[in-house]
């Protein structure tokens, strides 16, 4: 676990309030908290703790997602609950949380296996009757054996899987790119899953698939906030399919968009 994962938490939102209002101190930032700048000074050196009634409020404050309410809430209580028992089940709920989180690979790394099936193969991997053998893999996913192979190499040279004995093992969590960053291996890796969803819809039986879209006219100014719930939607599905998962005998994509059909400079061209 973390240890200091709250601590870092405080430290980042500090940090990105920053950005916005270059003039706030650190004490200015203590006393937004509701905390004296000695006793916040305390908290990042590790010298005090936070109570999970004070966190609540200064989750609150920072506006922080339900994630991520949850899991600096979790940290705080795993460390500075005065119940042994809460602080054990804090810590571990705190680490099935950061595994369903997953890892979130860095943009240069992206690069290197933002093809589609780098994350299939990983997922195949957590099946329960996943064969390690390049030939099973490619007949599950129709790909040359020689495409598999690339492919763990490249995921291995990662450290995204190991082979141990024989067989291929994946490194735990969900694997995530980077957010809200233009990059053209990303906008590549969206248009692959965007050319397999066209595909799945007319060879794949309608029981076993589900498309639905609907168009809003909304205030431009709630994207951010509807991207916000977008992510926490599909964290939440990857908690919930994983605990009620009894057996793994299928992969299966779960893909969302949210565009703009009109930019809203066209929209108020007409006022």
């Amino acid at each position: 676990m973390k240890k200091n994962y709250y601590i870092e938490q405080l430290k980042e939102s500090y940090l990105e309030k920053r950005t916005k209002n270059p003039q706030l101190s650190m004490n200015g930032f203590a006393r937004f908290l509701g905390m004296s700048p000695s006793q916040f000074n305390e908290v990042l050196n590790g010298k005090s703790g936070l109570s999970e009634a004070k966190a609540q409020r200064i989750a609150d404050k920072l506006q922080y997602s339900e994630l991520e309410r949850e899991l600096f809430c979790l940290s705080v209580v795993s460390l500075h609950s005065r119940s042994p028992k809460l602080r054990i089940n804090a810590r571990r709920e705190f680490k099935k949380m950061m595994r369903d989180k997953g890892v979130q690979l860095k943009l240069e790394t992206f690069s290197l296996v933002s093809h589609w099936y780098h994350f299939a193969i990983l997922e195949l991997m957590r099946l329960d009757h996943f064969q390690s053998d390049i030939h099973w893999i490619a007949q599950q996913l129709k790909l040359e054996k020689s495409t598999v192979k690339e492919a763990l190499a490249r995921l291995e040279a990662l450290g995204l899987v190991k082979e141990r004995r024989g067989q291929w093992v994946r490194q735990e969590g969900v694997v995530k790119t980077t957010q809200d960053i233009p990059s053209e291996f990303i906008k590549k890796h969206h248009s692959q899953v965007l050319e397999k969803s066209i595909q799945a819809l007319y060879d794949i039986p309608v029981d076993r698939r589900e498309y639905d879209s609907v168009f809003l006219a909304m205030d431009q100014e709630l994207v951010s906030g509807l991207k916000e719930k977008i992510r926490e939607f599909n964290l939440k599905m990857i908690r919930e399919i994983n605990q009620k998962s009894k057996k793994k005998d299928v992969v299966t994509c779960l893909s969302i968009q949210m565009f703009p059909v009109i930019e809203a400079s066209l929209a108020n061209e007409g006022e």
